[in-house]
């Protein structure tokens, strides 16, 4: 279970990221660089999301209690160019979400048997990490996530390739009826 999640569900946001993309467009290695909504080198996607809106908005049915954990990858699931949130900020959240923060969770993970044969499954410990917050009521709003991008080497090992920041409008929605409808809905039954 996610932390600070014992009232609710949790729904995450995938962050998907296109390394090549977001490198042409530029970066200096001192600066953050910002990335412009339309240019598609970042979306964001979750199956409990109500509405896609544009590739930086999205609605989640969402109640009070629910967590909503954010994470990251590359177009190639990490395997080539490689993404990590480094920071997720609120602006002009108005309360309806609770800080973000980092949270790692170790899970059983499920791999090909070998390197001949997908089943039977084999499982493997393996540690995920998330940015998470509580769901505190309904709002829309807007997260700056800060994203460190990486490429390859010549010898094909890992280095940082600079940071860009990316704006993320999360609008929550309650998918229960408020309890003013709720008490309504009673009388009239």
């Amino acid at each position: 279970m996610i932390a600070g999640n014992s009232n609710g569900r949790t729904i995450y946001v995938a962050i998907v990221a296109d390394v090549i993309g977001l490198l042409a467009s530029g970066v200096d290695a001192e600066a953050v660089k910002d990335v412009s909504p339309r240019t598609g080198f970042v979306v964001a996607t979750t199956t409990a999301q109500a509405l896609w809106q544009a590739s930086n908005t999205i609605a989640l049915d969402a109640d009070v209690g629910d967590t909503v954990c954010i994470y990251a990858k590359s177009g190639s699931r990490n395997f080539e160019g490689a993404v990590l949130i480094e920071d997720v900020s609120l602006i002009n959240d108005g309360d309806s979400l609770q800080s973000f923060a980092l949270v790692n969770v170790p899970r059983s993970t499920v791999a090909p048997y070998d390197d001949n044969s997908v089943f039977p499954a084999r499982f493997s410990e393996q540690n995920f990490w998330f940015w998470q917050c509580a769901v505190a009521r309904d709002g829309a709003p807007h997260c700056s996530v800060l994203l460190a991008v990486y490429d390859r080497d010549e010898r094909g090992r890992p280095r940082f390739a600079g940071h860009y920041r990316w704006g993320l409008q999360l609008t929550v929605k309650s998918t229960s009826p408020s309890p003013v409808v709720q008490t309504r809905e009673r009388r009239h039954e």
